[in-house]
């Protein structure tokens, strides 16, 4: 009889893989643009009666930029781990439902 996980296995395209990859990297573009939007907003010029107020933006931006940072590496790693899933799951042989 025919083992339906394995005609799973050879139906599947090599263009799912890069489609699943194409997305998942599309998720991780909000995030990139937080942090360097953050970034940006730090190369402002403040004129001298801001300076105070300037000490507790600057102290927001870092906090976003590494509220931002850590948010991407925690995309990076869920992504991962769905990468590692999905191979594990594309090359097992054994069917999800016995």
């Amino acid at each position: 009889m025919d083992n339906p996980a394995a005609s799973t296995v050879n139906s599947i395209s090599p263009s799912h893989f890069v489609y699943s990859y194409a997305i998942r990297s599309f998720l991780l573009l909000p995030s990139l643009h937080s942090i360097l939007f953050s970034i940006r907003s730090l190369n402002l010029s403040p004129s001298r009666e801001h300076v105070n107020s300037l000490r507790i933006s600057t102290q927001s931006i870092f906090i976003r930029i590494i509220h931002s940072s850590l948010l991407f590496i925690i995309e990076v790693l869920f992504l991962l781990v769905i990468s590692l899933y999905d191979r594990n799951f594309f090359s097992s042989s054994s069917p999800l439902f016995p």
